[in-house]
């Protein structure tokens, strides 16, 4: 998929005036032609560049040959009547336009999606110090917090280069809570879609394994060597091998998610592929670069379709892009001086 199909997509949703009836907080805001219409403040918003708001007027305005610019108080003024659900909104359309219309990269006919969450700095304020969190001691209080954070969520189709969910939340929010919420989210867009989702160690649990088994999603999840250890240790020097996992009723209920704990209490057995394999890359310091080879380990419910260096180059050369990701975001378009 090309770039500027992608932006053809996206400047046909942000200029349908269908869009306006989400945006509004006000009733009849955005209806009226004016400076600052839905459609100008919108792409103002995605293209801002600029750590002061005064230049990103003249940058975006100028770059339209557009000189009458909008003051900073008519700005302001009209960020704050924008209901921000649009971005919900548009991220819909977006994404099933795009998936419904253009030609997609996949792998053995598979969507190759990759889930991360990061950490983001914000700007220092009270409201946020209370609403987001920051590093605090317990001894400190929320106004004691010198820099607000939050944890960012994003699922990301690596192959095609599109974030098709991004959530902002409470710094100390967890990994998997907001993975249930994408696949919620996502779960009707996925429902005729061939899925192969790329995880990390922070996600390995039954609890997310048996969702994917219930919603038709293959996953590859990195685990740590000690990740039931029990199970695996009778498997030693073996690479490829499955392991049969009995839940008893202590710990079907810890499980959080209530369709996962009634389809365990159901059925509280799960067989699930473990490969073990080795990946080697090049680590970079100021002085020197090395290669470094790891032992690495995967659990999988993908068959023997896909062997072991499939689902080693899968996760290694694949999910790196969501990383990328994150450095596009927050290098190059500055996402942690948004306001």
């Amino acid at each position: 998929m090309m770039a500027h199909d992608a932006i053809s997509v996206l400047s046909n949703i942000i200029n349908d005036e269908s869009l306006i009836e989400h945006a509004q907080i006000i009733r009849n805001s955005f209806t009226r032609k004016r400076k600052i219409s839905l459609d100008n403040l919108l792409n103002y918003l995605i293209f801002r560049n600029h750590d002061v708001l005064s230049e990103d007027l003249v940058s975006y305005f100028g770059a339209l040959c557009d000189f009458d610019i909008p003051t900073r108080q008519a700005m302001i003024k009209s960020m704050s009547i924008l209901n921000y659900d649009v971005w919900d909104s548009i991220m819909d359309r977006f994404r099933n336009e795009i998936y419904n219309e253009l030609p997609l990269i996949n792998f053995k006919d598979y969507i190759i999606l990759a889930v991360d969450g990061s950490f983001l700095d914000l700007p220092p304020h009270i409201a946020l110090n209370h609403y987001f969190g920051g590093n605090q001691t317990s001894k400190m209080k929320i106004s004691d917090i010198k820099k607000p954070q939050a944890k960012v969520s994003m699922i990301y189709d690596v192959l095609n280069k599109i974030v098709l969910d991004f959530s902002i939340s409470h710094y100390r929010t967890s990994e998997i809570p907001l993975l249930f919420k994408h696949l919620k989210k996502l779960q009707e867009f996925f429902c005729d879609k061939k899925i192969i989702l790329l995880a990390d160690r922070y996600y390995g649990s039954v609890e997310l394994f048996r969702y994917c088994e219930m919603h038709n999603i293959k996953y590859i999840v990195r685990v740590k060597k000690n990740f039931f250890k029990h199970y695996i240790e009778k498997h030693e020097g073996e690479i490829n091998f499955n392991i049969n996992i009995k839940l008893d009723k202590a710990w079907i209920r810890r499980i959080k998610n209530d369709e996962v704990r009634k389809s365990m209490n159901e059925d509280p057995k799960m067989d699930i592929r473990v490969v073990r394999g080795t990946y080697t890359y090049n680590e970079k310091s100021k002085k020197k670069e090395r290669e470094v080879t790891v032992e690495t380990q995967y659990f999988t419910n993908l068959d023997g379709g896909f062997d072991i260096a499939d689902i080693i180059d899968l996760y290694h050369h694949e999910r790196w892009n969501v990383e990328n990701a994150y450095d596009v975001l927050k290098n190059s378009l500055n996402i942690e001086q948004y306001t």
